[in-house]
Formats: structure tokens, C-alpha cells, sequence
């Protein structure tokens, strides 16, 4: 009231100081559960799926087995013949170790190959140095981050028929022979996410075309991830010969991991380019398919590495798949799909769900 003497209460003036230095900052730990760097096996194999080749493969003898990710194995690493044996013209395996940044016991084999009597000089086993087939695999591992690990790499092999008729004897005293080296080449990209708890990883094969061919990666727990099928294409005598570079196939997933690094069921699918066979159709013809029927005709090596390594860009074509439906529709691929029938096909039991 007017005459009590009251004051009317005044706003108090803020007062200003300079903020804490960012020297002197003091940050909260926040705990993160990261992915191990773990070790990781892969796996790539040439296989001719039927009982014996075909005509135009001398009918040498094959491996008698539809894709598989069955174990490799060969005596002179030491390996004991497990109760299936998967057999395999040639095959190799290395260890991609992300903690140690390199590619470790990387090992190239032919598993024993005979043929008929006019045009073989008896079973191969391939124990002898000399036959054995060649292989390499090179490229950078590295962790760009704490929260990542990626690995860029390329390898190889080739080897030849040793059980061929005369191969053996022109090989100890010429040091060379006749018969064609089996080709095949790829290339494997892969990055980890270590936060987000996920392997994306792509390959992309490529060589002769024959015969059939296969890829699979397998984690510490036995997990096995197939990167891709082939069915072969042509015969020894029309796709051997030279420095081939016909694409095979190619993949880009995205796999769960857990805190050890072991795949989960969760897949993503990003891109798969399979070759499109058609019976009787000249080889002109064929084609390459890629993920949701897109058609990629006459296709090249650098447009299926571009294809590949930028998959990730884009929305994954499928994101609802799993581990188990991916390796099932590789297991159960017709490894005859769109060849001729013969009478040493694989019995179908042996592929069909």
C-alpha cells in the first residue's frame, strides 16, 4: 500500500564467466561392448559335382557331392579323412586374423584324381610337391577406428591334372606339361562394425568357368557362411585353356555377430550376382542375375566389383533373411542346373530338400 514504504523487488543481474577450458573439460566413460577381433576361416573350392566328367572332361572322375560346407582335407597338412570326406579338385583355406592384421596358413590342395585307362597314367594323390597346385592371397587388414576392422583382399589358384596321361613324366623332366591349369580368382572385402555387433562382406569370383565352384567363411564357434555357388560352365577342353576372367559369382550380406565375433542368424542381403544358365543355348548367351531379377548382360570384372563393393550404399535387397535360409538355398542348388543330362549325374537325393 501506498506510505508502507514497500520497494518493488528488482530482476538480479546475471553474471557472466568464461566457460571451462577444453583442456579442463572432464568427459563421462561410457561403457561400450565391443566385438572381439576374431579370427575368421575361408574357404574356396573347384568340384565337378557327378560320379565321373562328362565326355568333353574324358570322364576322369569326380567328386560324387552337391555344394557343401563340409570340411577340406588332405593328408599332407596333416588332415585325417573325416567320415564324410568332401573331396575337391582343388581347394584352399586360409585364417583371416583382424586382431593380428594378417592372413594366416594359407594351404592349396588337389584331392586324388583318376581317369580311364587309354588317356590316365593311374590315380594322383597329390602328395608330391611337384603336382601340388599354386595359390596366394594378399591384401591390407586394418582398424580404422576402435569401432571397426576391415580387410580388402585378392587371391588365387591353379593347378593341373596330374593323373592325365603323360602329364606326370612331362612335368619331372620338362618342368612343364600340356594340360591346362584349372584357374580361379577373387576378391573379398569386409568390414565389421564392432558397436553395432555386424560383418558386411562381399566376394567376387571369377576364372575358367569349370567346373563347379564354391566359397564359404566360418567363424571361431563353427559357423559357416556360404559367399557363393557356381555351376560350371562349358568343358575342359573349350574353357581351360588361357587366363580366363569369367565371373562365377559375387555376393554382398550383412551378418550378426555376437560380442565374440560368431555369426548370428540375421542376414541381410545386399546384392548376389549368379550366372543365368540356359540349356542348349550357346555361352554367348549367358548371363549374369543379379539380386530382385536384375538382368546384367555381358557383364565385366570392373562393372561386378563396382556392382559389389558399393552394394552397401543402397538399401539391402532383402533384409529379412537368415543364415539358415541362405546356406539352405546354396546346399540345395542343383549342381546340374541347365547342363545336359548324363549318365554319371549326381543322384539327386545327394542335393534335393
Amino acid at each position: 500500500m501506498a506510505g508502507d514504504g514497500s520497494k518493488k523487488s528488482q530482476p538480479k543481474e546475471l553474471k557472466q564467466t568464461k566457460s571451462t577450458p577444453t583442456q579442463n573439460q572432464r568427459g563421462v566413460d561410457v561403457p561400450l561392448e565391443l566385438v572381439k577381433l576374431a579370427k575368421y576361416g575361408v574357404n574356396i573350392r573347384s568340384f565337378h559335382p557327378n560320379i565321373k566328367f562328362e565326355r568333353g572332361g574324358f570322364r576322369f572322375h569326380g567328386d560324387d557331392r552337391g555344394f557343401s560346407l563340409g570340411d577340406s582335407f588332405h593328408p599332407v597338412y596333416g588332415d585325417k579323412t573325416p567320415a564324410n570326406p568332401v573331396t575337391s579338385r582343388i581347394w584352399q583355406r586360409f585364417t583371416l586374423d583382424l586382431d593380428s592384421k594378417q592372413t594366416t596358413n594359407l594351404q592349396t590342395a588337389a584331392n586324388e584324381s583318376s581317369g580311364p585307362w587309354p588317356i590316365s597314367d593311374g590315380p594322383e594323390p597329390y602328395t608330391d610337391k611337384r603336382y601340388h597346385p599354386a595359390g596366394k592371397v594378399a591384401g591390407a587388414i586394418q582398424n580404422p577406428h576402435g569401432g571397426q576392422a576391415t580387410a580388402d583382399l585378392s587371391g588365387s589358384y591353379r593347378g593341373k591334372n596330374f593323373a592325365f596321361l603323360g602329364s606326370r613324366l612331362d612335368q619331372r623332366t620338362l618342368g612343364t606339361t600340356v594340360v591346362p591349369d584349372l584357374d580361379v580368382a577373387y576378391e573379398i572385402w569386409l568390414r565389421i562394425e564392432r558397436i553395432n555387433k555386424y560383418m558386411d562382406v562381399g566376394i567376387l569370383a571369377y576364372g575358367d568357368g569349370f567346373p563347379n565352384c564354391e566359397a564359404f567363411i566360418k567363424d571361431n564357434a563353427g559357423n559357416k557362411l556360404f559367399l557363393g555357388t557356381h555351376v560350371r560352365i562349358g568343358t575342359p577342353l573349350t574353357h581351360l585353356m588361357g587366363d580366363n576372367k569369367r565371373i562365377m559369382f559375387g555376393s554382398a550380406v550383412r551378418i550378426g555377430l555376437d560380442t565374440n565375433g560368431n555369426f548370428q542368424d540375421r542376414l541381410w542381403i545386399f546384392a548376389q550376382l549368379l550366372r543365368a544358365q540356359a540349356r542348349n543355348k550357346p555361352i554367348k548367351h549367358f548371363k549374369l542375375v543379379a539380386s530382385h531379377q536384375t538382368v546384367i548382360e555381358d557383364i565385366d570384372i570392373a562393372t561386378a566389383r563396382k556392382n559389389i563393393a558399393s552394394a552397401w550404399e543402397k538399401p539391402p535387397a532383402d533384409k529379412n533373411s537368415s543364415l539358415s535360409a541362405w546356406n539352405n538355398y546354396h546346399l540345395h542348388r542343383n549342381p546340374n542346373e541347365a547342363r545336359d543330362r548324363d549318365s554319371y549325374d549326381l543322384d539327386p537325393s545327394k542335393w534335393r530338400k
